[in-house]
């Protein structure tokens, strides 16, 4: 019997978005040094953000004279985000010259997502009843302590928030083909991850050493999966999203380490071996599912200055497959270069060249009972960058301080559009 070949008529899809926002922050910080060892500091932190994104997705087939709007993949997406924040921190030294931090951060988060077009809405306010409060506290307490020989040991125990990013959240194809799409979640709710770790760093002639142990446990945390589309007609279609899991506990061991060789060549690796646990639903009427499983990351960067302050400079990043709910996310590795010039201390020439190797990509591969599906994708490939940056007056080091007071209260981990409450 012959091989018999069917073609599908060519099928063309064309994606048109657009998004604008508005955002406004007020923060305002008090600080009370009350002596050389002790010092208190308590502050407020305002942040709102208005954003409407849209997105017209028209589909062709035979040729691209018929294009007819998808009402399905179409849609406009109107956000309101608002976080107010206050903290409290005390600093002070006890008996065995052991030093302290403890404070804590309260934040009334409020999220809200209305797809216009659908009539559909999405939102989570914390707290919103008294089972919540907990979702709106993030103590925390760091102890640390000098020895001899330029060590020193530390002891943090915390509590985080990390809001999931705008991709996550967008319910807009990012890519798509007839048996496979990624959409954006607007269901999705923040993860809370509670930290405790031990820190040991040492001080050498030309260099230093810190290595730390972390355990975290994660309450509702977000992860990638695939699942058949819920339509019936199109059993056949994978559907690329995120979810909130149950939870998760993560531990790890990892070490940095900085050597200055000679006068001008500096040299930093990082590397960080991990455990990752994690449980949760991936469709609601699916019995639940576990996973685990280990991986490992590393950093390196290689800086070298020259006459005449120029710095060229080689970043190298390497994270091995990790665990997701329903599969494994694909290694990724690469390396950027760059060469940076600073004139008479106000004018700075940059030259970059990201992905040297044009090696930076993105990819999953899941396995269940009902389907395979590995897959692979790049957000930009390899790219020339030169910039020019002229510095206006002089650097005030203290904004940078400001930036970090939250840091001890828990609070932010990670970055969402600008929103940073480290």
């Amino acid at each position: 019997m012959a091989n018999t070949t069917i073609a599908d008529p060519t099928f063309y899809q064309k994606n048109v978005g657009s998004t604008t926002a508005n955002q406004f922050v007020f923060q305002m910080d008090y600080v009370n040094p009350i002596s050389e060892t002790k010092k208190f500091e308590a502050g407020i932190k305002a942040f709102y953000k208005n954003s409407i994104s849209s997105n017209n997705t028209s589909v062709a087939s035979g040729n691209e004279d018929n294009y007819q709007r998808d009402s399905i993949l179409s849609n406009r997406y109107v956000i309101d985000d608002m976080v107010n924040a206050a903290y409290v921190n005390y600093s002070a030294k006890t008996f065995w010259d052991i030093g302290y931090q403890a404070g804590l951060r309260f934040e009334q988060s409020y999220y809200a997502g209305n797809i216009t077009d659908q009539n559909k809405k999405f939102s989570y306010n914390y707290p919103s009843t008294s089972d919540d409060i907990l979702k709106s506290l993030f103590p925390a307490i760091y102890f640390s302590k000098k020895l001899k020989k330029s060590q020193e040991v530390q002891l943090n125990f915390s509590r985080k928030i990390q809001r999931p990013n705008f991709f996550q959240l967008m319910p807009f194809v990012m890519f798509a083909d007839k048996q496979n799409y990624r959409i954006g979640n607007p269901e999705l709710k923040p993860e809370f991850k509670n930290i405790a770790e031990a820190n040991y760093n040492k001080i050498f002639s030309k260099g230093s050493y810190l290595a730390s142990g972390y355990f975290r446990y994660e309450e509702q945390p977000i992860t990638d999966v695939a699942y058949p589309d819920p339509d019936p007609a199109k059993t056949n279609v994978l559907v690329n999203t995120s979810i909130n899991g149950d939870n998760a506990i993560r531990y790890g061991f990892e070490n940095t380490f900085k050597w200055t060789f000679f006068k001008n060549l500096d040299w930093t690796v990082n590397a960080n071996a991990y455990y990752i646990y994690i449980k949760g639903k991936v469709v609601p009427t699916e019995p639940e599912v576990k996973t685990e499983g280990y991986a490992w990351n590393a950093k390196t960067t290689l800086s070298y200055k020259f006459p005449k302050n120029i710095t060229l400079q080689v970043n190298g990043n390497y994270e091995s497959p990790k665990i997701l709910l329903l599969g494994v996310a694909n290694e990724i590795y690469s390396m950027d270069v760059s060469l940076n010039y600073m004139y008479k201390t106000k004018l700075i020439f940059n030259a970059t060249v990201s992905d040297v190797f044009n090696t930076r990509r993105m990819g999953t591969h899941f396995e269940t009972p009902y389907y395979d599906q590995d897959l692979s994708r790049r957000r930009e490939s390899r790219y020339f960058r030169f910039t020019i940056t002229y510095l206006f007056g002089k650097m005030d080091a203290s904004i940078f301080k400001r930036g970090k007071q939250m840091k001890g209260m828990g609070g932010q981990e990670g970055n969402q559009d600008g929103l940073d409450f480290k």
